[in-house]
């Protein structure tokens, strides 16, 4: 057996000069080419520990880092228009409860500004709609007030408000004083039959009146443009009277509501201070019984003044009111629901219409009240000896009023009828027509 080679040892010596192109054998050739794949390796795994060094990103991670530096400024605007559209929501319900809050309170001018400056947020638009109908009724000009609530369908209680705002309209086309009747016609002339004592019944010469009222001894007319006619006993006063929406009159006194809400009267004798009124304010309707005067408010509270022998001024716990009545010594007030109340003398039973529903208007006579219900039929208590009371056969009634001893009431189609007492020929009225103010009553 020969014995094992020995495996020669390499070394590496450098070569001459002149040997060192083309003198490697192909041995060396190949250990140095291997030796210089081991070394770049080594620096390979080695180079990011001892030099620092960050491989090459991608392409996808650079894609990356820029959609990331665009998006973040896009993000915080976003929040910046969230936080701002949050704001202004809060702002705009905010000034939306400010602004059913001055509804509620009858400050309609307020709410109405208010809701034109919230463009289309929630309701507003047809809100504005809706305080703006309010507002004509109580300036008068019903016609305009129905036509826009009309126009409002089933919005809230548009309906309501118009049939309401009909017969406020059609209450003010019918009077009846202690002997005589009143009626205004669609053209805004008057007519008027009864005792003629103290002129009170020339009215023929009247025009452009939007409503009547009948004292004991007087008659009293608004025109168009707010000043105030009267023909009969002591009524001379009123010839200044500027700005007038609504007018009432009671015994001996006249009683008219400014468009700002206050209140003047006059009377020859204020024995009973009917007409201390010049400290009320936010009134929309009045009222004038014997020698007491009464002011529905804007909150629908109530105030009275006068003569108070019958507790007929003790209103102050009234609450939900919207419009009100008086008569000798009682005074009524119907409520907002259809039901009604009444304070003051109540001997003959005047004052017993805790029963009574679904009324939408009401008139006081000197010891009877009547009521006129949603429907067109009228009910009545109090005093009956002359027949006042007896109206259960009626229909078709848009408005009433109440004299001394009997009861008047004025039909969808412009005529009138009337019971009770006839002495004077205050009821004799079978022939009036086109009776309604500038109402449409049809």
């Amino acid at each position: 057996m020969s014995e094992p080679k020995r495996r020669r040892r390499q070394v590496i010596e450098p070569l001459p000069e002149e040997n060192v192109e083309g003198q490697f054998s192909q041995e060396d050739h190949t250990v140095s080419q291997h030796e210089s794949i081991r070394l770049e390796s080594y620096k390979a795994e080695q180079a990011p520990v001892h030099q620092g060094f960050q491989p090459k990103k991608s392409a996808r991670a650079k894609k990356s880092k820029r959609v990331l530096i665009f998006m973040v400024p896009v993000v915080v605007l976003l929040m910046i228009v969230c936080a701002a559209g949050a704001v202004l929501y809060n702002s705009a319900s905010f000034t939306y409860q400010r602004a059913q809050n001055a509804l509620s309170k009858g400050r309609y001018t307020e709410a109405i500004r208010l809701l034109e400056g919230l463009g289309g947020y929630e309701d507003s638009t047809n809100l504005t709609v809706y305080c703006k109908a309010l507002q004509l009724a109580e300036e008068g000009d019903y016609e305009s007030a129905i036509f826009a609530l009309n126009g409002l369908g089933d919005y809230k209680d548009a309906l309501k408000q118009s049939y309401a705002i009909r017969y406020r309209g059609a209450e003010g086309s019918l009077a009846a004083g202690t002997y005589h009747t009143v009626g205004l016609k669609r053209d805004g002339t008057v007519v008027a039959v009864g005792s003629n004592g103290y002129g009170r019944c020339d009215v023929s010469g009247w025009r452009d009146i939007v409503a009547v009222a009948a004292g004991g001894g007087h008659t009293v007319g608004l025109k168009r443009d707010g000043t105030v006619v009267a023909g009969g006993f002591g009524q001379d006063d009123v010839s200044e009277w500027r700005d007038i929406v609504a007018v009432a009159a009671g015994l001996g006194h006249t009683v008219g509501l400014k468009r700002d809400g206050t209140v003047v009267a006059v009377d020859w004798n204020n024995f009973f201070s009917q007409c201390n009124v010049s400290d009320w304010r936010d009134i929309v309707t009045v009222a004038a019984g014997m020698h007491h005067t009464v002011g529905l408010k804007r909150d629908g509270t109530v105030v009275a003044v006068g003569w108070n022998d019958y507790n007929q001024c003790n209103v102050s716990g009234w609450r939900d009111i919207v419009t009100v009545t008086a008569g000798v010594s009682h005074t009524v007030g119907l409520k907002r629901d259809g039901t009604v109340v009444a304070v003051g003398d109540n001997d003959e039973g005047q004052c017993n219409m805790s029963e009574w529903r679904d009324i939408v208007a009401i008139a006081a006579g000197d010891f009877h009240t009547v009521g006129l219900k949603r429907d067109g039929t009228v009910v009545a208590v109090g005093y009956n000896d002359d027949g006042q009371c007896d109206v259960s056969g009626w229909r078709d009634i848009v408005a009433v009023a109440a004299g001394s001893s009997y009861t008047v009431g004025l039909k969808r189609d412009g005529t009138v009828i009337v019971v009770g007492d006839n002495d004077d020929g205050q009821c004799e009225v079978s022939g009036w027509t086109d009776i309604g103010g500038g109402l449409t009553l049809e």
